[in-house]
């Protein structure tokens, strides 16, 4: 089930996150900048600069996907749930 509420979507009474801090370590470590990051992966800068700052929340699941294949990552590594 989903719903918003306050611009907060709840599945099943989690919220999906984005590993922020580790999202920006595997590119790091990658020597990517987030501009590299998002012409190999083919996700936007700003997506990744806000999944960056941890503002990563609802994820796309396609996005995560694409993020991780580039990084050599494993999607469930990138994403964080949090039970409300």
């Amino acid at each position: 089930m989903r719903t918003l509420t306050g611009g907060t979507v709840t599945e099943r009474g989690y919220t999906r996150l984005v590993n922020g801090n580790l999202l920006k370590e595997l590119r790091e470590r990658a020597l990517l900048t987030q501009d590299e990051l998002a012409a190999a992966s083919g996700v936007s800068r700003a997506t990744i600069i806000r999944y960056e700052q941890g503002r990563g929340r609802h994820p796309s699941p396609l996005r995560v996907r694409k993020l991780a294949h580039t990084l050599g990552a494993d999607i469930h590594d990138l994403v964080t749930l949090t039970f409300d």
